[in-house]
C-alpha cells in the first residue's frame, strides 16, 4: 500500500521536483559562472579580501530559492489533494491514516533534501575550485541553514493547506513568518552556527506537527 501511495506523489510531484531542481542548478551554475567571470578582471586576493573581510557573499543570490522550493513543492503536493478532496479518500485507505500522512509529508520532504544535497554537494565542488576550504566551509555553514529553513517552510505551508480552520491557518502563517525573519534577514555569513540544534528540532517538531491539521480535517473540523 505504501508502495502504492508512494507512486501516486510521485506521478503528482515528478514535474515541479524536476522544475524546481533545474532552478536551482541553473542558480548555482549562474553564481559560479559570475565568480568566474570576477575573478578574470579581478586579482584572486582582492576578491578574497571583499568576502573575507567586507562579507560580501557571492552566493547571496541563492538565499530566497530554498525557502521558495519548499513552498512551491507543498502547494503542488497538498493543494491538489484539498481542492478534489483527494486526501479523504486517502485516509479511507485500509491503513493507518496518520502513516498515511507522515509517509506523504516525508515523501515531500526527501525530494527536497535530495535538492538541497545535490546543490550543497556542487556549491561544495565548484567553490573548491575558485576558494580555499575556509571560505567554502563558510558558504555551506550559510547556505544549510537557508535549507533547513526550506524544510521548515514546506512544513508549515503543508499544515497551513491542510488546516481546516482559519484562526489556526493565520496561527501558523504568523509562525512561518516570524521563522522567516529569522532566518532570512540576515545577509552576514555563519550567523546561525550557534543555533544549528535549533534549527532542526524546529525541522522535527514541524515534521510531526502535520498530524494535527491532518485529524483535525478527519473529524470535520471547521
Amino acid at each position: 500500500m505504501f508502495k502504492a501511495i508512494t507512486y501516486k506523489e510521485w506521478i503528482k510531484l515528478k514535474t515541479i521536483f524536476l522544475g524546481i531542481l533545474t532552478i536551482n542548478l541553473l542558480v548555482v551554475f549562474y553564481i559560479f559562472l559570475s565568480v568566474s567571470h570576477d575573478l578574470k578582471f579581478m586579482a584572486a586576493v582582492g576578491y578574497w579580501n571583499k568576502i573575507i573581510f567586507r562579507g560580501v557573499m557571492f552566493y547571496d543570490f541563492y538565499k530566497f530559492f530554498p525557502l521558495a522550493s519548499g513552498v512551491f513543492l507543498a502547494l503542488a503536493q497538498f493543494i491538489p489533494e484539498i481542492m478534489k478532496n483527494r486526501i479523504k479518500l486517502t485516509f479511507h485507505l485500509p491503513i493507518d491514516e496518520n502513516k498515511v500522512l507522515l509517509w506523504m509529508a516525508g515523501f515531500g520532504a526527501l525530494l527536497l533534501s535530495a535538492i538541497y544535497l545535490l546543490v550543497g554537494l556542487i556549491f561544495f565542488s565548484l567553490s573548491m575550485v575558485y576558494f580555499p576550504i575556509e571560505i567554502t566551509s563558510s558558504l555551506l555553514l550559510t547556505v544549510l541553514p537557508w535549507m533547513l529553513g526550506g524544510l521548515i517552510m514546506y512544513f508549515i505551508v503543508s499544515i497551513i493547506i491542510l488546516e481546516p480552520n482559519l484562526p489556526r491557518r493565520l496561527f501558523m502563517l504568523v509562525i512561518g513568518y516570524w521563522i522567516f525573519d529569522i532566518l532570512y534577514a540576515s545577509y552576514w555569513y555563519n550567523i546561525y552556527t550557534n543555533i544549528f540544534p535549533l534549527i532542526i528540532l524546529a525541522v522535527i517538531l514541524l515534521s510531526v506537527s502535520i498530524l494535527i491539521p491532518g485529524f483535525r480535517f478527519r473529524k470535520g473540523a471547521r
